[in-house]
């Protein structure tokens, strides 16, 4: 039965005294087992500050997110990364959105060895008055000495006059009559005249790849159809909008190889060791350019971009396949900006996946703040790690759930998932013992309390990470069968686990990335840089304290322990109707989740559910409660999978209609007289 005054968070000292040792038991079995499981938890915030903002409610950017969200890094950097790089990148594009969202990282290394001598020197920093395309110019050109390469090899980059004559924003008179335009060579010089008359300066380019077999950065010459770099229309950094289809085919095809996730990698070095030989490569003169940079075969297709927007001077980083390569270019950039005593802000590609990297991301989402965190090893640095997130979001004025004005609290109403893994892709659990994985998959679907208790309001097969039983008829048997296939004990081809149930974990439409239990970042079978090892649970709401974060992640690797000892059988269950009927009342969801918490006491792991009541407190609230002589009433408020009508496409992207008339409810009655009291 339900508990009938649950405690609220934070638990009682003694309840986490005894949670903490549960933690450091289940961290002795992992280890003992040889299984070093990883949980990388995701958050959402609100504004405490300013709640009645339309970015804090319903729209996904605005001017105060993007405010509180640099703040907020700042802060982590701090205590979660020291010595990590801030960079600015882009994140998904959605309908209606005329650019796509910004996203915020900070990549530290996990060796503890700074990436940046000075924190200060790479960040956000203040608008600096004064500045222009000179200083990214200057800039650019003492970059390319520090990378060991030629400067004039840097390219100017316009703003396309053709696109602006078009728009109306620049006049011009061409002197060629229309009906010269039939010539070639007479079409190539009016656009040489346009593109001069209306063309803006926006920043510069230096080509820049990574040679493998010199073992350094090599540049070239971009031989451009219109003799020079003209931007594609748009808002975007430089770097997003480079004109790469004008480029000569050679160049074009040429596509680096992507690093495998299960490559031996050797410790990184000290890129800072050679900051006194590339302090001396600052020096004024042009080098002589490479005797084949006129081969397109060996052109880079990709650049580093320097352009001054809103009064900084931003760099932005071309897409790179090696960390090595990575840091080194940061390094590169560093001692530049300490020699011309700037302050760039870095952006656009991220950083290579890479085991060696610490990541920590922030990105907007509908009336929330998203914040990614990095995968800890054990469940006190998880703890730590999380109260270190919620007190720094506390005094950046963000909370983890909505409070009305009548003081009501709930969620922020967005999925928070869990990410598992291992230290490294070749050391993951799930790819070592796919029984691991099999275990985890039954036990979700023959107790549905784990689909349903943690999920919040967003449920069903239109939710936000649908069951496996919740779509097609024929998906749980043959689900089935492919946990029969996979191997029980340890295997050497990890590959086998991917092929099994890629194609089965997936939401109603087949989409991926909407299960509720993902495995796209396991072994993808196309992209050496996917194989990662993870496997993503999204059957999780945010959270609104950092002891329900942490609980939440202990009772996973509670279930990954106890696989790990004795696995759980691979015999799904059909539930039917009885999916709905019975499991999205909270009494009988929480009696099947105290069955499971009784399997993991079987197991030597005692989860109280008294740890869990305010959650139970907090998806269900009681809505009334009446007494009647001996009869009581208690009415509270039940789960009812979203109910979407249609979908219909519009201009401003896809709008989905749903039912807001159906809810359901939960009535509990005792102390009645069979022949005497009746519920009408």
């Amino acid at each position: 039965v339900l508990v009938a005054d649950p405690p609220q968070w934070p638990l009682g000292a003694a309840q986490w005294r005894d949670l903490q040792a549960l933690g450091q038991r289940i961290d002795t079995d992992l280890a003992d087992a040889d299984l070093p499981l990883t949980v990388a938890p995701s958050l959402a915030f609100v504004s405490a500050e300013a709640p009645g903002l339309d970015e804090w409610n319903t729209k996904a950017l605005g001017s105060d997110k993007r405010r509180v969200a640099e703040r907020l890094l700042l802060v982590l950097r701090d205590q979660l990364a020291p010595g990590g790089v801030l960079q600015a990148g882009q994140g998904e594009l959605f309908g209606g959105e005329s650019v796509p969202r910004w996203r915020l990282g900070c990549w530290a290394r996990t060796d503890a060895v700074p990436v940046c001598r000075d924190a200060d020197r790479i960040g956000w920093g203040q608008a600096t008055d004064g500045l222009s395309a000179a200083d990214a110019e200057r800039f650019g050109r003492h970059l390319a000495q520090a990378l060991g390469l030629a400067p004039d090899g840097l390219l100017p980059a316009f703003e396309d006059g053709l696109y602006r004559c078009w728009q109306g924003q620049a006049e011009t008179d061409p002197a060629a009559p229309f009906g010269a335009l039939d010539d070639p060579e007479q079409r190539r010089r009016l656009a040489e005249r346009l593109s001069q008359d209306a063309s803006v300066l926006r920043g510069y380019a230096l080509p820049l790849r990574w040679d493998a077999v010199a073992g350094g950065w090599r540049s070239g010459v971009w031989r451009m159809r219109r003799g020079a770099v003209y931007l594609m229309p748009g808002d975007s950094p430089m770097g997003y909008r480079l004109p790469l289809e004008s480029l000569p085919l050679a160049t074009r095809a040429r596509i680096d190889p992507e690093r495998c996730q299960f490559e031996a990698l050797p410790p990184l070095a000290g890129v800072h060791a050679d900051v006194g030989e590339r302090a001396g490569r600052l020096r004024p003169g042009p080098r002589q350019a490479d005797d084949d940079a006129q081969d397109p075969a060996t052109t880079p297709h990709t650049a580093v971009c320097i352009e001054v927007r809103d009064g900084r001077l931003h760099c932005f980083l071309p897409p790179l396949t090696h960390l090595e390569h990575y840091l080194d270019l940061v390094a590169a950039i560093e001692v530049t900006a300490e020699a011309l005593d700037l302050r760039p802000l870095l952006e656009g590609y991220e950083p290579p996946e890479d085991h060696r990297l610490l990541r920590l991301m922030l990105e907007p989402d509908a009336g929330v703040l998203r914040v990614r965190l990095p995968a800890a090893g054990s469940s006190g640095a998880l703890d730590d790690m999380l109260r270190t997130v919620f007190q720094a979001a506390d005094r950046c004025g963000l909370r983890g759930e909505r409070v009305t004005p009548d003081g009501g609290r709930f969620a922020p109403g967005v999925g928070a998932p869990l990410v598992l893994g291992g230290p490294s892709p070749a050391r993951s659990p799930f790819l070592r013992r796919p029984a691991i994985l099999r275990s985890l998959i039954a036990c979700w679907q023959r107790h549905p309390s784990l689909s349903y208790l943690f999920a919040g309001r967003g449920i069903g097969a239109s939710g936000n990470a649908p069951r496996v039983d919740e779509g097609r008829d024929e998906a749980l048997y043959e689900l089935a069968i492919a946990l029969e296939r996979l191997p029980s004990g340890e295997t050497a081809e990890p590959w086998l686990v991917d092929r099994e149930l890629r194609h089965l974990l997936t939401d109603p439409a087949g989409d991926m990335r909407r299960a509720e239990i993902r495995v796209d970042e396991l072994y993808d079978p196309v992209r050496p840089s996917r194989r990662l090892g993870r496997v993503t649970l999204g059957a999780f709401e945010m959270a609104p304290a950092a002891e329900l974060a942490s609980l939440q992640a202990l009772l996973l690797r509670g279930l990954v322990a106890r696989f790990a000892r004795s696995g759980e059988t691979a015999v799904l269950r059909e539930w039917g109707e009885r999916l709905y009927d019975e499991f999205l009342l909270p009494r009988l969801l929480w009696r099947d989740f105290l069955v499971l918490l009784g399997e993991l006491e079987s197991a030597g792991y005692r989860f109280q559910a008294e740890w869990f009541a305010p959650l139970i407190e907090r998806r269900f609230p009681r809505l009334g409660r009446l007494r009647l002589g001996d009869v009581v009433l208690e009415l509270r408020q039940a789960l009812e999978p979203w109910p979407v009508l249609a979908e219909e496409v519009t201009a401003a992207g896809v709008a989905r209609f749903l039912d807001s008339a159906r809810d359901r409810v939960q009535l509990t009655a005792g102390g009645l007289t069979p022949g005497r009291h009746a519920i009408v």
